[in-house]
This record gives C-alpha cells, structure tokens and sequence, in this order.
C-alpha cells in the first residue's frame, strides 16, 4: 500500500471514529439522564486541516450544550377556614355572618423553568365579604426578590408579585403562601 494511500485510509479511519465517538457523547445521556423533561441538545464544532496536495486532516473539535427546559407552570390550591369553627378546606366550609374566614393560598412553580414574574389575583366580593385590615401576609422561599401580597380596595382584591422564581431543573423550586382575612357580611 503506497504512503499517500495509507494516509488517506488513516485519515479516514480517524473521521470515522471521531464521528463515532461524538455520536456516543451525544446519545449517552438519553440513557443515563435522570428522569426529566428538560432536553441536552448537543451541539459539535469539528476542525480539519489541509496541506497542499495532501488529505484534510481531522484536527480538533469541541461541543457545547443547550439544555431546552419545559416551561414554568404554576400549582395553586386555595384552602377556605373558618376561624369560628377551626375548620380549614381546600373546598368549602360554612360560615354565618360575622365569621371571620382565611384564605390560604398555597402556590409553587412545578415547572422546569424559571418565571421572571407570577402574578397572583384574588377578588373579594363585597357584596359578601368586607377585607379584614392588616390581614394579608405572605411567606416563600426561592424567589429572587423580595415579595409583598398587597390588599387593593378598588376593586377590592389581593395581588401577589414573585420575581425570579425558580422551577425544579437544577434548583429547588420556588413555593410561597398568601394568606388574607375576610368577615362575611
């Protein structure tokens, strides 16, 4: 076998593993990722040089990765409890007038990505219900900024801002709780 021969069966030898082996890095971690959404895409940059009259020759490659997350989603459970009689459900409980009711709202991003804002909005009926002054107070964890629910009287309603708020690929997720007074009318 010549030497200009050899070198253009070797050259070829060296794509083909090259090849090979970048197309094992990106399979791998379809079976030993965990079990998640969120997508590896594998991205290869490859290098060859040429010398004149001479083969390309492979020289050199690197990848990069862009992970591709499935969108923020929140989780809302809205639980009712009259302070009267000590029941609290994520449903119903009755009330007479001049009961004193809270409202737990109970938030988090199950979402793999991260929302920049989540913005929660309750309305009060006042045609029932009269805001209880003061009562509204918030706690959360995995939030970027500080946070604040805040009563508005027109019309009458509680908002809740969250900035930054982490999902669960890579993190831990954000979660946070609102909690309001009413008196029913």
């Amino acid at each position: 076998m010549s030497t200009q021969k050899s070198k253009k069966v070797f050259g070829s030898l060296k794509m083909k593993i090259l090849a090979g082996f970048l197309f094992i890095l990106g399979i791998l971690p379809l079976f030993f990722s965990s079990a998640r959404a969120a997508t590896d895409i594998l991205n290869t940059c490859t290098g060859t040089y040429q010398m004149i009259n001479g083969p390309a020759v492979p020289s050199g490659f690197d990848t990069a990765i862009v992970r591709k997350q499935e969108s923020p989603t929140l989780t809302i459970t809205k639980y009712v409890k009259n302070l009267r009689t000590g029941i609290e459900e994520d449903t119903t409980v009755i009330a007479i007038s001049g009961d004193t009711i809270e409202f737990r709202i109970v938030w988090a991003n199950t979402g793999e990505a991260k929302a920049d804002t989540i913005v929660l909005t309750d309305y009060i009926d006042t045609s029932i219900f009269t805001y209880v002054n003061g009562s509204v107070n918030d706690t959360e964890v995995n939030v970027d900024s500080p946070t604040t629910a805040t009563y508005y009287s027109s019309p009458p309603r509680i908002i809740y801002t969250g900035i930054g708020v982490n999902g669960t690929d890579g993190t831990s997720a954000a979660n946070g709780v609102v909690r309001f007074r009413v008196r029913v009318n």
